[in-house]
């Protein structure tokens, strides 16, 4: 088997709570800017800057709720990083694909035995529930994990060989 490398980027939708964070976010940034600019009435350059200070402050908070996650397969590992407004990226997951006990959509019920006994319960994908949402269960470092993800067709063929299909469940 040749090495095999995939990325797969997906954007997230953003939720209630990240919008009325957002909304907060301005709300602040108003309340801010209107003390500021009667506490420096007689300073117009003072106020300005904290002004200016303010706005990028606030920008760089709101920036945080501009998520993508991104796969990356790279023989029989999967890696699951989060990209905040295209730029601070994270790791949040990395495992072999082997290890996962079972793979299946995230609507299939015959296998919910097995998510329903993680310890840790993780959402890395779009928050819309597709045809290509998916979940998987794997114990690493002492706890168990059920993920959901939104691979594409590319990847899910690619984990084929490294899980067998006892344990990848694609939904036709």
């Amino acid at each position: 088997m040749g090495d095999v490398y995939i990325e797969h980027l997906v954007k997230k939708k953003p939720d209630a709570k990240s919008m009325l964070a957002k909304l907060g976010i301005s709300i602040a940034f108003g309340i801010v800017a209107g003390v500021l600019f009667i506490l420096s009435l007689n300073n117009l350059p003072i106020l300005l800057a904290l002004v200016v200070a303010a706005v990028f402050v606030a920008l760089y908070c709101v920036s945080f709720f501009n998520i993508e996650y991104e796969y990356i397969f790279t023989n029989g590992e999967l890696d699951i990083d989060i990209i905040y407004s295209k730029s601070r990226r994270k790791r949040l997951f990395t495992g072999e694909i082997k290890s996962f006990e079972v793979m299946c959509h995230v609507s299939d019920s015959g296998h919910e035995h097995a998510f329903t006994r993680a310890d840790v319960k993780k959402d890395y994908s779009s928050g819309d529930v597709k045809e290509n949402t998916y979940k998987f269960f794997v114990n690493q470092k002492g706890k168990r994990y059920a993920i959901a993800f939104e691979p594409n067709d590319e990847l899910l063929q690619a984990f084929r060989p490294y899980m067998g299909t006892s344990k990848l469940i694609i939904k036709k």
